[in-house]
């Protein structure tokens, strides 16, 4: 995945941010073992990189958090 695809464009919204932002989240997650080759894949310092993770971590856990509240209040429908 290379972060050239979430450059901002003109007349996305939050919701467009959050799903690059996730989708960030899963691909350092899932592909990644080192900090430094996230960044050097992305192109990034490792501050900038660090930082990406982490925002896209907020984001992520947000999501499952409203996720796994969604489901449980079905639950005890």
């Amino acid at each position: 995945m290379s972060l050239n695809n979430i450059k901002p464009k003109k007349g996305l919204n939050k919701m467009d941010y959050s799903l690059k932002l996730k989708d960030i989240y899963l691909d350092w997650v899932n592909n990644y073992i080192s900090v430094t080759k996230f960044a050097y894949d992305n192109n990034l310092t490792l501050v900038q990189a660090k930082t990406l993770i982490e925002l896209s971590r907020e984001v992520y856990d947000m999501d499952i958090k409203y996720i796994k509240k969604d489901l449980l209040t079905s639950l005890k429908k």
